[in-house]
């Protein structure tokens, strides 16, 4: 492909095996199974061990694990059928059936019907061509949370902010399988929004959204075209920091030179966040914020917000030699939690040697915690 591309100078090339219809049967059954895998990512899992029926035009596939909800959902069935089409150049209706002791109360389209019936239903957003964004309301969420094994969010907190309610079953960024340039993929994932950009079209009429998103696996960039009018409500939740679950797109964008998603459908999630639910609660005496250069990354506010979530009646703040954090303890605790007031500070032992100087000796480590006002005079001195 890349040596046709150059000699003829072309922007893309893609090159497909076409057989004689007569060669389809159900030889080419496994054949269809990784194609799926490597075009559908939604397949992955799904295909495990499934087992097809041919008959006159028609193609039954039953899954030993589930997924038919899922795989309808993302059109499967017709990228499979278009596949043989263009390969055999034979005509076949694709259909998924589960296997008997699959138990389809696991499908995450079956929670999400659960989730329909127990709060009002939002009105669809329509996407279509020009990615058109209409506010949705915020739903009265139900009281228990609902959560699924190997998805990190809550289920119940979906919230449509563009395009319908996805119902697809998400996978990890670093499942994704590139297609062919000229080629695009359907892929469902979701994770933490950052580098958001916004830039005007000449025309005015839409602008130019890019963002990138990360699971922890691997980042994704995506770009949409959202109307005007509708940008400022939509950006007023896709935001950086903001946890989504999207639908779209995958294809090459030969404007950037990289493989983009182009959003189809977008939510906002509520993650599933660590609880500690023992019953006698411990107290954190050596703990670092982001004052703590090279040992800390989280303010010191959202530490001690945590700390008050959990149930935490104390929490010490002992940061490497400085006591910059402790303003923002105060205020945060807001008499909700006590701030034990402290720092990790370095000695070293200048009496078995005392003709070295202090760079020439080993220095250790202490944490010194205040236990009154006086103490926290003397700690300033130090």
């Amino acid at each position: 492909n890349a040596i046709i591309k150059e000699r003829l100078g072309l922007g893309a090339v893609k090159t497909m095996p076409v057989f004689s219809s007569s060669l389809f049967s159900e030889k080419y059954s496994g054949e269809i199974s990784e194609w799926a895998k490597r075009n559908v990512p939604m397949a992955n899992g799904f295909f495990a061990d499934c087992k097809y029926n041919f008959s006159d035009g028609k193609t039954e596939i039953e899954l030993m694990h589930g997924g038919k909800q899922i795989l309808e959902d993302v059109g499967a069935q017709n990228l499979i059928s278009k596949m043989l089409r263009e390969r055999f150049g034979v005509t076949q209706d694709i259909s998924f059936t589960q296997s008997d002791g699959y138990d389809a109360g696991e499908d995450i389209s079956a929670v999400q019907k659960k989730i329909d019936s127990m709060a009002p239903k939002a009105s669809p957003v329509k996407s279509g061509s020009s990615r058109s964004f209409d506010p949705v309301k915020e739903d009265e969420p139900p009281r228990e949370h609902i959560v699924k094994d190997g998805i990190p969010y809550y289920l119940e907190s979906v919230k449509p902010i563009f395009g319908n309610v996805i119902r697809s079953q998400p996978i990890r960024i670093d499942e994704i399988t590139l297609p062919e340039e000229g080629d695009t993929t359907p892929v469902t994932i979701y994770g933490e929004v950052f580098g958001i950009e916004v830039k005007d079209t000449k025309k005015g009429k839409v602008k130019v959204v890019t963002f990138n998103i990360t699971d922890n696996t691997n980042s994704f960039s995506a770009v949409m075209l959202p109307k005007v009018e509708h940008c400022d409500e939509l950006l007023s939740k896709l935001k950086d920091g903001a946890h989504i679950l999207m639908f779209g797109e995958v294809e090459f964008d030969t404007y950037r030179g990289e493989y983009t998603i182009k959003p189809k459908c977008i939510s906002t999630v509520q993650m599933i966040e660590k609880e500690d639910n023992y019953p006698e609660k411990r107290v954190e005496l050596h703990l670092h914020t982001n004052m703590s250069q090279m040992d800390g990354m989280t303010p010191p506010s959202k530490l001690v917000e945590r700390a008050i979530k959990w149930g935490h009646k104390a929490i010490a703040i002992t940061d490497h030699g400085c006591v910059q954090g402790y303003p923002e303890a105060c205020n945060a605790a807001a008499g909700k939690i006590k701030i034990i007031y402290g720092i990790e500070d370095y000695f070293i032992d200048d009496i078995k040697e005392p003709d070295k100087t202090y760079k020439e000796l080993r220095s250790y480590h202490q944490i010194i915690l205040v236990k009154n006002h006086v103490g926290l005079k003397n700690l300033y001195k130090l």
